[in-house]
């Protein structure tokens, strides 16, 4: 970074610094140069009060032909060589300033200019190459530039002002450190300056006559002096014009304060044109998303500022991450000037989302920083000017959302899942704000709150623990009717933070039907959104998809048990014939692990009207007795998971069902009874390709074929089935899943007991407690019963592909 220093050189009389053995113009601060119509060149110091300047002639005039016209003064940085050009030379010839003699040597460079063009300027770049342009129209500033002696100028295009056209225009021109053109136009008659930047990119591609763009007009300033010839920038930023009518500067940017007229001293004055060998220290504004966007559409408005002058505007487009292309400025300015750069979001783009710092620097070290979307500075003195570089970076907390166990995991009933969100700031260069709304409805229909030990929250609100550099805000939210929490707080820069919370899943009993019916929010189904807030109070929308890092899953580990028969609703059967009953256990969710799967049928009143039949025919849709997997494709698959039919149509068992036992029930408290329980044999174990199992057999009407029921049974008094009685199965179903016990949502063995001493031609044979979808009533009319309720399970087998049963 240059030199900062507040205290202007005195520079040597003739206006030549002695800092080498190569005598050099002066550089500094304060100090310009003019150039007669002569040739004279002329050394301005500018005085410590900045009121007054003297006058010093440097060399000799130039030379002829005829009566010379010198104009287009400039200085190599370096301020070993200045050049000019004689306009009433044909063509327009360059001369170089000796300074060690004090005399100007004809380059033999020349400028074709051609009709139309009035040169007006020149200036040198910060390679030392010679520039000089002029205004050929109101739209138009021609371009040339000296490539080596000897030879002609180079035509390098034609900048475009058709955007602000103005006739009788003079002026001058001027580079920055960076090899951006200042274009300054001087109305005549009139004290404005208007002033053009064209960015070095775009004057680098200019030939020829094809236009060139003018990348920003910067605010106009206002001149002590009418028709304005000349300008010239010093390293201090101040901005010196000069004319016939005399010498004046101003302080960049352009301000309420007005310009200075300069009283001189010293040798005559008379100019056609100023210089310098100093570059203006210049303020630019870039945008850094280094972690891109969170919404591709975002987009951001840059400005720079002095007092409340807007100097330059700009905005983001695209959707790309980093440094963004748009900027503001360069602009010059005045060394002890406050700036002011400020940004602001755009259309949709949330500021809540983005934690804003700035910084400004110049060549690499920092000069001024600050956390938010505004700050200022003062310019800094610069002994050979430069550029001020300043950002803004938009952080964005790169959020997590996960738990434990693992999204994706299925999860048995009254299991404990913990939820983290992680703010991610480690890259951050300053703190970043958090504003995060997470959409809990698909979680609380099955699950409860908790706190970190596992207990249930008095009122079933979030226990929210914190770790790491978060500060987490004391205004947490908890919407109860719309079930969000929203998780707002700010880490640190370079720190990463969490805010962790629990739920505990409900016993599959709870809401069973219910929760089974629901889509949405899905019963057995744990989902867990995350969205970032959008500023306000109203919870934002919730995307459709369940995106990692996002959003969580949890399949809850549960089954159903469901019982049908063949024939179905109101069928009739006579003496002899059979009645197929099918008992399903079906996974609520693919997921499901079903380990150990036992089901069993209470047919105690059924067997006081049928028989077991187990060599019954299936037909209509039933099945042969046996235990049947089924894929989700309706598919009989084996133990293995494999179809283990050649047909879609064909169904065999993995195994066989052994004839119903008879025992004494004395559970729960009641008196001993007997029972006829049947049952699906040894336990299995669900391969994860079958989402339900069957188990099949059947009964023969009034007649007991394999002798279960003993006749005898029938016989005695007030035994004998009669018309009208009506008698009712039950199922029931237990399973595990890995080392815990895992219950059916209704009807489990062991715990859902039906009734069966309720008489068969009383008024309510059927036990009401149990639960209907695992029960079927049988009803004996004459020499005959029918099929009273099915309960629904022919239904469910159909959606399966299964053959239609129950028709």
């Amino acid at each position: 970074m240059g030199e900062r220093d507040s205290t202007p050189e005195t520079p040597p009389e003739l206006g030549v610094a002695p800092e080498s053995d190569v005598p050099k113009l002066v550089c500094e601060a304060d100090n310009i140069y003019s150039v007669s119509t002569t040739g004279q060149l002329k050394h301005i110091q500018v005085a410590e009060n900045r009121l007054s300047a003297r006058v010093r002639n440097v060399g000799s005039p130039g030379p002829g032909p005829g009566n010379p016209n010198y104009n287009g003064l400039a200085i190599a940085p370096s301020g070993e060589v200045a050049y000019a050009y004689n306009r009433n030379a044909t063509p327009t010839r360059i001369y170089r300033f000796n300074v060690a003699s004090g005399t100007w040597v004809d380059t033999r460079a020349t400028i074709a200019q051609g009709d139309g063009v009035t040169l007006i300027g020149g200036a040198t770049d910060p390679d030392g190459t010679y520039w000089v342009g002029g205004f050929a129209s109101s739209n138009a500033f021609e371009m040339w530039a000296m490539d080596e002696e000897g030879r002609p100028a180079t035509r390098k295009g034609r900048v475009d002002l058709r955007n602000w056209p103005s006739p009788n225009a003079n002026g001058d021109i001027a580079f920055d450190s960076l090899g951006n053109l200042y274009i300054v136009r001087g109305l005549q008659n009139r004290t404005d300056l208007e002033v053009f930047r064209v960015d070095a990119a775009d004057l680098a591609e200019g030939t020829g006559t094809e236009w060139v763009s003018a990348s920003a007009k910067l605010p106009t300033s206002q001149g002590s002096i009418a028709s304005i010839n000349g300008i010239a920038y010093d390293s201090r930023g101040v901005l010196y014009f000069g004319g016939t009518g005399g010498l004046g500067y101003v302080n960049l940017p352009a301000s309420t304060e007005a310009p200075v007229s300069l009283a001189l001293s010293g040798d005559t004055w008379q100019t056609t044109d100023l210089a310098s060998c100093s570059f203006p220290p210049t303020v630019k504004l870039e945008k850094d998303l280094p972690d891109g966007r969170v919404a591709e559409a975002d987009q951001f408005t840059l400005e720079l500022l002095s007092e409340d002058l807007v100097l330059g505007s700009n905005g983001t487009t695209g959707n790309e991450p980093g440094v963004q292309a748009e900027t503001v400025g360069p602009i010059p300015a005045t060394s002890g000037t406050e700036i002011t750069l400020r940004e602001a979001p755009r259309g949709s783009t949330l500021p809540g989302n983005y934690s804003s710092s700035w910084l400004c620097s110049v060549e690499g070290e920092p000069i001024a920083s600050g956390e938010g979307a505004r700050g200022s500075f003062v310019v800094p003195f610069m002994r050979q000017g430069g550029e001020i570089l300043c950002g803004f970076k938009n952080s964005i907390v790169q959020a997590e959302k996960t738990a434990a166990p693992a999204s994706g995991t299925s999860v048995n009933p009254e299991s404990i899942v913990r939820y983290s969100l992680t703010l991610d700031n480690s890259t951050g260069e300053g703190p970043a704000v958090a504003d995060f709304w997470d959409s809990l409805s698909d979680v609380l229909d099955d699950a409860i709150f908790v706190d970190p030990e596992g207990n249930p929250t008095p009122a079933n609100d979030p226990a929210v623990t914190t770790s790491g550099g978060i500060n987490y805000s004391s205004s947490r939210d908890w919407d109860a009717d719309g079930q969000w929490l929203r998780m707002r707080g700010t880490v640190a820069a370079g720190e990463v933070g969490r805010m962790t919370f629990a739920v505990k899943v409900r016993s599959n009993s709870d809401d069973a039907a219910g929760r089974e019916a629901s889509d949405s929010p899905q019963g057995y189904f744990l989902r867990n959104k995350l969205v970032r807030g959008e500023g306000g109070d109203i919870p934002p929308k919730l995307p459709e998809t369940c995106e990692p890092g996002q959003c969580t899953v949890h399949p809850v580990n549960a089954w159903t048990v469901s019982k049908t028969s063949v024939p179905g609703a109101s069928s009739t059967v006579y003496r002899g014939g059979n009645v197929h009953y099918g008992i399903s256990a079906e996974k609520v969710n693919p997921e499901t692990s079903l380990e150990g799967l036992t089901l069993q049928a209470d047919i105690t009143q059924v067997l006081k009207t049928a028989g077991w039949a187990p060599d019954a025919i299936a037909a209509n849709g039933a099945l042969a007795r046996g235990v049947y997997l089924f894929n989700a494709a309706g598919r009989s698959i084996g133990l293995d998971g494999v179809p283990n039919t050649p047909g879609e149509n064909e169904y065999l068992p993995v195994q066989d069902i052994q004839p119903p036992e008879e025992r004494d029930d004395s559970s729960e408290g009641r008196a001993a009874e007997s029972r006829w329980i049947v049952r699906s044999g040894d336990p299995i174990t669900l391969p994860a390709e079958a989402v339900r199992a069957e188990m099949w057999f059947a009964v023969q009407a009034a007649e007991t074929p394999a002798g279960i029921p003993s006749p005898e049974a029938w016989a005695a008094d007030g035994q004998t089935p009669s018309t009208g009685w009506t008698f009712v199965s039950y199922a029931t179903g237990m399973a595990q899943s890995g080392s815990v016990a895992l219950a059916p949502n209704e009807c489990v063995t062991g715990v859902d007991i039906p009734n069966t001493a309720l008489a068969p031609n009383g008024p309510q044979p059927a036990d009401a407690a149990f639960p209907a979808r695992c029960q079927t009533e049988n009803t004996l009319t004459r020499n005959f019963f029918s099929i009273r309720k099915d309960a629904g399970g022919a239904g469910r087998l159909r959606t399966l592909g299964r053959p239609q049963v129950g028709d």
